[in-house]
């Protein structure tokens, strides 16, 4: 493999020969002071760096977001303005000079410069208010620190303006209030350099802001160098100085783009971090001292009041310079903090202790680290006992709880027993009810939830091997699957995302043993019962030796050997298997290949699932579907059945508007004849499948979708009363055709709806023993398909945990809107009345069910 050699420069080869430019112009300077060539070099010099600075602003403005955007186009925008001003000044001025220009032309270019002065340093000033306002401006204003910070360099500087400028103090004039309006911008400019610097936590932000920090003291210098003319040289110390910030500048662009580094709110360290408040603290202390020696100085004639306006570069240099050393000592006396505050998150992060140890040269931050080690270890030993002993309460608490309701029921009800047997099966029962409830209440809210759940096999098998195709596409693999019809709707009950990880585990251990060979086939069978699935993966790779192979079958540990075909990855499959309590096996012939074979028990299929499809020989099929196809895929299994019944209609439907139109065309009896099986997700379209079943209102109804897992589109369909069918399994879904028959339902007293089939069951025969009529269903779908022969008057009672996405206040409000208003609820929760809508009737006990015929509406 050729690989492509990067065209782009480091940032240290730039840096490099970009400061090694600039220290040839100050070695030149320092010995040709008053060499014309040294003005036009460093002038074609600085126009150079100034379009590179532009041209790399470009660049980061076309990669950051648009938010970040405008902070980095205003500054491009001075820069842009200052080019264009040193230009004139520097070239086209010059070359006219041939034309006589009125000296009054030249005055007002002077006056230009002003302007430009003050352009440029608003548009600092704005460029550090929107740099500031992206993560300081919200809590900074709001900060003392921040505005004592403001106060004392304003005062600072006010101090030194006044003992460095008094001529210019007493001879107000139209210039000397151009300087001081331009060295009070200066002032707030340098201020907030400043605390955006202590701040900084990005290389690429210190050099930028340093640069800024060179150009401000320019400015300073500039603004009053000419009222005392102190250094013959400073022309040319100023266009150095000038060139040194805009490489600055140009470095810290070329960085940002050069690092990809665009989010500015990265840049910054919080105000309340250690690391900002020693920068601060050191800063500010150091800058005290260097403050009062300065001041100490005049007043003692150490110095005159000419040189003390060397004072504002001296604080600006000598700022600059404490400050990237108080962040370089904070940075490392901050860093043990750093380390310690991963150790914990990785502590948190594995819920066990590494196995590296952390160590520290700073013997408090040891012991700091293991006290806290030794609190997570005895924390964690207690949490995983609570769990254990938690999740066993519950499971117990819930097993008990039905039978002793049902005991409790019959003793209420056998009046054949005699009266002090009685007593004490009804004491005894009352007993393990109050232990139940007592358990419940103690670990409920603490309860923790095994993450293993009901699993649609052979469609999560599929996806993984649709994964591994596209991985091995470039490799001589064939993979294939051979599925049995028995499972296809199978389930099983593990966690979706370690089962995936263990089948991708064993597909890659076959194809690692399958390279070893140059090519080979892995074959993927899934065969199913009604009580196991089996899933047999098959390669003609390497194998396995005896000698391991006799490990892996007694469960003993191996060492990896990734050219055997197999690695520690399959200790981790067969952990697993028996934690679920299923069963692994491995047969193998060295240099044939391995078959690994899986075995899970079946769980049985939710109620919500579409397991088969049944039809009327008069049936009206309306497929809705924005997939093309989809429809063709309906055709061709419908044909054979549309052949033999002549009456059955197909009715396709791209749109969810034309399906509703048609619906609403139909009669009442052709409408019941409706099976409508209907996508979820119809693109570019403002209803989705769901809204159409439930706007149709038809009597028979399949969701066929690739969200047959999303907990919220369960619910849906389920107070729907329409099934879920998922999309990779409409071409396996058994059809069948069913001669309907008019169904004859008894009007019973009461309608419940319960899961626990033993308890609903003894309800109901302790009902017929009182003459009361009750029907019971242990699932939504079961009640639906008789509901419409119920009166609206009938008594409901439900439970409230219906085993269920949908819990039983849920399942009332549905019944409520379709007019049933004698909603009961009985639970075994502590579930009050005021918990519940007004509309729903809480009972205190389940045996009040069976007074409940005597107040039915009438």
């Amino acid at each position: 493999m050729i690989l492509k050699r990067n065209r782009r420069l480091s940032f240290k080869t730039i840096a490099v020969f970009s400061l090694t430019i600039w220290c040839i112009f100050a070695i030149y300077a320092f010995y040709y002071p008053q060499s014309k060539n040294f003005y036009n070099y460093i002038a074609y010099i600085t126009s150079v760096f100034y379009i590179l600075t532009l041209l790399f602003i470009g660049k980061v403005c076309s990669q950051t977001s648009q938010k970040d955007r405008f902070t980095f186009l205003i500054f491009g925008i001075g820069i842009l303005v200052s080019l264009i001003k040193d230009s004139i000044a520097n070239y086209i001025l010059p070359n006219l000079a041939w034309l006589h220009i009125p000296k009054e032309f030249g005055y007002s270019f002077v006056y230009i410069g002003y302007i430009k002065s003050y352009f440029w340093n608003i548009i600092v000033l704005v460029f550090l208010i929107t740099l500031l306002k992206k993560y300081f401006m919200n809590k900074i204003v709001y900060k003392p620190s921040f505005l004592i910070f403001i106060i004392f360099y304003l005062i600072l500087f006010s101090v030194l303006l006044y003992f460095s400028q008094p001529q210019k103090l007493q001879h107000i004039n139209w210039m000397n209030i151009a300087y001081f309006g331009i060295w009070f911008i200066d002032s707030i400019n340098f201020i907030l350099i400043i605390y955006a610097l202590i701040h900084s936590k990005n290389i690429n932000l210190s050099w930028l802001l340093s640069s800024l920090v060179v150009m401000v003291s320019i400015e300073f210098s500039a603004v009053f160098y000419y009222n005392y003319n102190y250094n013959q040289n400073f022309d040319a110390l100023s266009d150095l100085f000038w060139l040194l910030w805009i490489i600055l500048a140009f470095l810290a662009f070329y960085r940002i783009y050069h690092k990809k580094n665009y989010q500015i709110n990265s840049w910054f360290v919080a105000p309340n971090t250690l690391e900002s408040k020693l920068a601060f603290s050191t800063f500010a202390l150091t800058n005290l001292g260097l403050i009062i020696f300065f001041i100490l100085a005049y007043m003692f004639d150490f110095i005159n009041t000419q040189k003390f306006i060397c004072g504002f570069l001296l604080i600006m240099t000598y700022s600059l310079i404490s400050i990237l050393i108080a962040k370089r000592i904070a940075g490392s006396f901050t860093k043990p903090f750093q380390q310690l505050q991963c150790n914990i998150q990785e502590l948190m992060s594995l819920q066990k202790i590494p196995t590296k140890s952390f160590h520290f040269e700073i013997s408090e931050f040891d012991f700091l680290q293991k006290f806290i080690v030794n609190h997570f270890t005895e924390y964690n030993n207690k949490s995983e006992q609570i769990k254990t002993m938690a999740k066993m309460a519950v499971q117990v608490a819930h097993d008990i709880r039905s039978p002793a309701a049902a005991i409790m029921m019959l003793v209420k009800e056998e009046t054949n027993l005699p009266e002090q047997q009685r007593i004490s099966l009804r004491e005894a029962a009352t007993r393990v009810q109050d232990i139940a409830n007592n358990l419940l209440n103690n670990y409920q809210q603490k309860q923790v939830y095994s993450q293993s759940h009901l699993l649609m096999l052979v469609p999560t098998i599929l996806s993984v091997i649709s994964e591994k195709r596209a991985q091995y596409h470039n490799k001589k693999i064939n993979i294939s699957t051979l599925i049995n019809k028995a499972a296809y709707f199978k389930y099983i009950n593990v966690n979706a995302t370690d089962f995936k990880r263990i089948i991708s585990n064993l597909i890659d251990n076959s194809a690692e043993a399958v390279c070893e060979k140059q090519s080979g086939t892995i074959d993927i069978k899934i065969k199913a019962n009604d009580q196991k699935v089996k899933i047999i993966i098959t390669d003609n790779g390497l194998g396995i030796d005896d000698f391991h192979l006799k490990q892996l079958n007694e469960g003993k540990k191996i060492n990896s050997s990734k050219k055997s075909g197999f690695g520690l990855g399959l200790e981790y499959v067969k952990q697993f298997v028996i934690y679920h309590q299923g069963n692994i096996e491995f047969e193998s012939t060295l240099g044939e290949g391995t078959t690994i074979t899986l075995l899970f028990n079946t769980e049985k299929s939710p109620c919500w699932l579409a397991e088969e499809i049944s039809l009327c020989p008069d049936q009206k099929i309306v497929i809705l579907d924005d997939d093309y196809s989809i429809h063709g895929a309906w055709d061709q299994r419908l044909f054979k059945i549309k052949s033999q019944y002549h009456f059955l209609e197909i009715h396709h439907f791209y749109s969810g508007e034309d399906c509703l139109n048609y619906l609403s065309t139909l009669s009442i009896n052709d409408h019941k004849k409706v099976l409508l099986l209907c996508d979820y997700e119809l693109i570019n379209q403002p209803f989705s499948g769901l809204d159409i079943i439930e706007r149709s209102k038809t009597n028979k109804s399949v969701l066929v979708t690739s969200y047959y897992e999303n907990e919220k589109i369960i619910k849906r369909s389920i107070l729907a009363n329409t099934k879920i069918l998922p999309k990779s399994l409409a071409a396996e879904i058994p059809l069948n055709i069913q001669i309907e028959t008019q169904l004859s339902v008894q009007q019973p007293d009461i309608i419940l709806i319960d899961d626990q089939k033993e308890l609903s069951l003894i309800i109901q025969f302790l009902a017929k023993s009182k003459n009361i009529t009750m029907d019971v269903f242990n699932d939504p779908y079961s009640l639906w398909e008789k509901l419409a022969y119920y009166p609206f008057n009938i008594i409901i009672c439900f439970d409230y945990d219906l085993n269920l996405p949908i819990n039983g206040i849920e399942l009332a409000y549905q019944l409520y809107s379709l007019g049933y208003h004698n909603l009961y609820l009985a639970t075994g929760y502590d579930i009050k009345q005021s918990d519940v809508p007004y509309f729903i009737k809480v009972l205190s006990d389940k045996m009040m069910l069976l007074k409940l015929s005597n107040t039915k509406s009438t």
